[in-house]
This record gives structure tokens, C-alpha cells and sequence, in this order.
């Protein structure tokens, strides 16, 4: 099925020449972004939105020659992936930090009274601020150990630091948050 965003080109040259190539080069494409997300629900919002893209440089891609045109397209569903991946892992963040959305997303079970949904609003609130404090590395350890439920080793991959190191990071970002938390040190320190 072809985009709307395709369909609704006005001038008809450039419209069927969008067609041909997303029709030619749609597998590319979503191959492409998939190797970046692993998602493909979000796979084909990436096609779209480099879809959008390529139209805007619609001057630039038609005069390319078929390898250089693909190429061209390859990298900007790449980046357009890379892009959408960065902003994924920033929300991702934020939400973990304490920095995300207000306590409304925070949902009460039935069982739950009203003093229990406010005190675990407030401890997610008192975790972020302890989360917060600590330093940016350990910070990206804890979310990608906790949030991305990366093994040590891949962590260690990534950080560049070795093994045995990532344990120690986590232990030790684990104690601070934990004084941060008991000395009221976080609630202080934000105030």
C-alpha cells in the first residue's frame, strides 16, 4: 500500500517517480530501519517519516544514479532509525531519572487505598531525586542494567570499561541512592 504522503505529491512526475522507488526499494527500506529498532510496529513509522523526508529532497534524489540513489535512501532511513532509537532511549531516561511524567501516570491498583498510591508516588519521586545525584556514568549503568536489562558484559561492551568494574558501579550507585534515600540526602539536596 502506498503512503498517503506519496499519493498526495502534486506534481504527477514526481509522484510516480516516488512510487517506483518506494515500491523498488519499500523491502530496503524497512530492513534498514528494523536492524536499528528491532520493532516493527515502529519500523514502518520510520519508513514513513524518512518518506517525508526524501519528498523534501525530491530535487536531490531524482537526478542520483541508481546505486548512489539507493545509497542515499539507505542512510536516510538509517538516521531517520537512529534518531527515533535516541529520542526512545532519552524518554526512557527521563521516566527513570524522576524527570518523566507527573504522578497521574503512576496507576492504582484496586486494592490499593488512596494513602498507598501517594506514598509509592512519593517514593518514585524520592528514588529520582536520589537517582539524580549520583554521577552521570553510574546513572547509565543503573538504566541500562535495570531499564534495558543489559547482562554485565554487554554493559561493559558499551561503557568500555571492564566486567568486574560494572558490578562494582552498580553496588556502588546502589549504596549512594540507598544513603541519599535514608538520610533524606536527596530531599535536601533538591530543595
Amino acid at each position: 500500500m502506498i503512503p498517503i504522503l506519496i499519493l498526495a505529491i502534486e506534481d504527477d512526475s514526481d509522484r510516480e517517480f516516488m512510487i517506483t522507488v518506494y515500491v523498488e526499494l519499500y523491502p530496503t527500506m524497512k530492513s534498514t530501519a528494523y536492524q536499528i529498532i528491532n520493532d516493527h510496529h515502529a519500523t514502518e513509522d520510520i519508513v514513513h517519516d524518512a518518506i517525508a523526508k526524501l519528498i523534501e529532497k525530491l530535487d536531490t534524489i531524482r537526478v542520483l544514479e541508481r546505486p548512489a540513489l539507493v545509497s542515499y535512501i539507505s542512510r536516510t532511513v538509517r538516521n531517520t532509525a537512529i534518531n527515533y532509537y535516541n529520542k526512545q532511549m532519552s524518554d526512557k531516561k527521563a521516566l527513570f531519572y524522576g524527570l518523566g511524567p507527573d504522578e497521574s501516570d503512576i496507576q492504582a491498583d484496586d486494592w490499593e487505598t488512596p494513602e498507598e498510591v501517594f506514598n509509592i508516588k512519593a517514593d518514585y519521586e524520592e528514588l529520582g531525586l536520589a537517582i539524580r545525584r549520583l554521577s552521570e556514568k553510574e546513572r547509565d549503568i543503573l538504566f541500562m542494567k535495570y531499564n534495558q536489562q543489559l547482562s554485565d558484559q554487554e554493559i561493559s561492551d558499551i561503557m568500555g570499561i571492564k566486567k568486574d568494574s560494572v558490578r562494582e558501579y552498580l553496588t556502588r550507585a546502589r549504596r549512594k541512592a540507598k544513603q541519599y534515600i535514608t538520610e533524606g540526602g536527596a530531599e535536601n539536596e533538591w530543595k
